[in-house]
């Protein structure tokens, strides 16, 4: 693991921890996410794979963690509460620009992690008022 990766693995359980008794479905994407999977596959893969574990690029992530979440649980100003109010009580911040989709934790010696919320399609939900879509990717 990079230096960056132990803070990753505490930033996530910690988010994780802090939402434990709520309905809040959430997928980890992203570099940490890819980082994840790769290394589960290789610690526990018994299945053939079209490139060889050994031939395998060595796992990296980024420094932030890309937290998906169901459009569902984004228009609903309740569940998203939730979800700030966990990142509150971990002492992140909002991103200026990003207020609700972006957070930064100060980690002192000039470290950060960075936590990023996204949706996907919008399905169903793409005229509903309650959704706002900029130019962001």
């Amino acid at each position: 693991m990079t230096d960056g990766q132990p803070i990753l693995k505490t930033s996530l359980l910690d988010l994780l921890y802090e939402l434990r008794d709520r309905q809040m479905p959430l997928i980890l994407g992203g570099g940490y996410g890819l980082y994840l999977k790769q290394v589960h596959l290789q610690d526990t893969l018994n299945s053939p794979t079209l490139i060889a574990g050994e031939l395998w690029p060595a796992p990296r992530a980024t420094e932030d963690l890309d937290i998906l979440l169901r459009t569902e649980v984004v228009v609903d100003a309740s569940r998203m509460s939730l979800i700030r109010a966990a990142l509150d009580r971990l002492e992140y911040t909002a991103i200026e620009g990003a207020e609700y989709m972006q957070f930064v934790k100060q980690l002192g010696g000039g470290r950060i992690v960075k936590v990023d919320l996204l949706t996907g399609p919008l399905g169903p939900f793409a005229d509903d008022p309650r959704v706002k879509v900029d130019d962001r990717r």
